[in-house]
């Protein structure tokens, strides 16, 4: 089971405000055949207003006690993993990670991170924690 980050309920709360509620959380994404066969992602959503629409989110807060270019190389390791594995088993269900605010305005104005993010179209929700409200949508899908 992954770890929970300690900003995800602020995570949640953004969310759930913009018209998603979690169907899952964890959500286990299946990437063998035996019963074993599964890895984690933190949620899994749908929208009020379609059924149809659904997404996985992947919550990485960014100050943990390792340095924020540790946790972000954690974090598009998993996102490409997992992005992967929902187009071999989960018809190819959007992946989006969720960050705060403050990472996304300092860290992840970097030029490596922003080639990182672009070369990998990863989509990204920025979360102001303080206020529990979603920032933005960055999607690499048109």
């Amino acid at each position: 089971m992954p770890a929970i980050d300690h900003c995800a309920s602020q995570i949640i709360v953004a969310l759930q405000r913009t018209g998603w509620h979690v169907t899952h959380n964890p959500f286990a994404i299946k990437v063998g055949r035996k019963r074993t066969g599964y890895i984690f992602a933190d949620l899994r959503l749908e929208h009020y207003q379609t059924d149809e629409s659904a997404i996985v989110v992947e919550i990485k807060c960014f100050d943990s006690s390792r340095s924020a270019l540790e946790d972000f190389y954690q974090a598009v390791g998993q996102y490409v993993v997992y992005r992967n594995a929902l187009r071999a088993h989960h018809g190819g269900l959007p992946i989006h990670l969720a960050l705060p605010l403050r990472a996304y305005e300092s860290f992840f104005q970097s030029a490596l991170v922003r080639s990182v993010v672009n070369d990998l179209e990863m989509d990204l929700i920025v979360v102001d924690l303080e206020r529990e409200e979603v920032s933005q949508w960055i999607t690499s899908r048109v």
